[in-house]
Parts: structure tokens; C-alpha cells; sequence
């Protein structure tokens, strides 16, 4: 993905989901990624 060639993705949602196919895509292509996938309580 040379879009990101040099850069760095957060991935917010990387728990499930959609977010979780986007970080494994982007894992998959080599890219260099931060993931997030808490979960807030609303206690």
C-alpha cells in the first residue's frame, strides 16, 4: 500500500468488526500499525 509508504496507522476499533479487518489487512500488507480496541464502561 504505497499511499502509506513511511507513515504510521492508529487503528481505532481494532477489537471487531470492521475495524478488525482494516488492522489485519493492513498487518497483512506490512504497514506499520498502533491498534485500539478497548472497550469504554458506562458504568
Amino acid at each position: 500500500m504505497e499511499i502509506l509508504s513511511g507513515r504510521h496507522a492508529l487503528v481505532t476499533g481494532a477489537g471487531q468488526g470492521v475495524g478488525q479487518g482494516i488492522a489485519l489487512a493492513l498487518a497483512t500488507d506490512g504497514q506499520s500499525i498502533g491498534v485500539d480496541g478497548g472497550q469504554a464502561y458506562m458504568g
